[in-house]
């Protein structure tokens, strides 16, 4: 399923009112169907072929001043850039971050409402953001392919032991940025790591006061 937020839904919407590729009663019947569906007015635009995800992606473009470009190679994700979100926050905002330097981190968006999010990307990652659109079957094609694998991990490539500790490795960068998505999400000042002898506490300062 595709989705779009309402708002981008709207001007897409208003675009292909102007150059006559949508009359305003076909707009009606697409909005109607997309109600009766509940999936949002673009899939319904894009099924009926008023417009297909690449023009989408080049007005979205157009719309907010990004780059467009197209992320369809094997190579065009870095793993070490992808790495460094979690998976939970790269699927929940749909965002791909595919290019990583020293300064900068490179991320495809295909909904500008995920622009919204570039301010914690920034703050995770420690870098630049540079914000760049794809088609949403891009975006769903690269998380798909990295739910459950990781790029470079092919049968026989690489020994049992280098996989368990790359594993390893990406579980704690992971749990790491799961730490301080959180506490920006709780609007936390500090971060505290108690350990203890068996296990460790982790608590957030809010407003002050300390709390798990």
């Amino acid at each position: 399923m595709i989705y779009f937020s309402e708002d981008i839904c709207d001007k897409i919407a208003n675009i292909l009112l102007a150059k006559g590729s949508l009359t305003s009663e076909q707009l009606e019947l697409a909005k109607k169907s997309a109600t009766e569906q509940q999936c949002c007015l673009a899939e319904i635009l894009i099924e009926n072929k008023y417009i297909t995800q690449e023009e989408l992606a080049d007005e979205i473009a157009k719309l907010y001043g990004l780059k467009r470009i197209s992320l369809q190679k094997a190579g065009d994700v870095e793993d070490k850039a992808y790495s460094l979100l979690s998976e939970d926050f790269i699927v929940e905002n749909h965002v791909v971050p595919f290019s990583l330097t020293k300064d900068t981190i490179k991320v495809a968006i295909s909904d500008p409402l995920a622009l919204s999010v570039m301010g914690h990307v920034k703050i995770i990652s420690g870098r630049h953001v540079e914000t760049f659109v794809v088609t949403f079957k891009e975006i769903q094609s690269i998380i798909t392919h990295h739910q459950g694998s990781k790029f470079g991990l092919t049968s026989g490539s690489i020994t049992n032991d280098a996989v368990e500790d790359e594993e390893e490795s990406s579980e704690i960068i992971r749990y790491v940025n799961q730490i301080i998505e959180r506490a920006i999400f709780e609007g936390a000042s500090d971060i505290h790591i108690e350990p203890f002898r068996d296990s460790s506490r982790l608590r957030y300062r809010v407003d002050g006061v300390l709390s798990t």
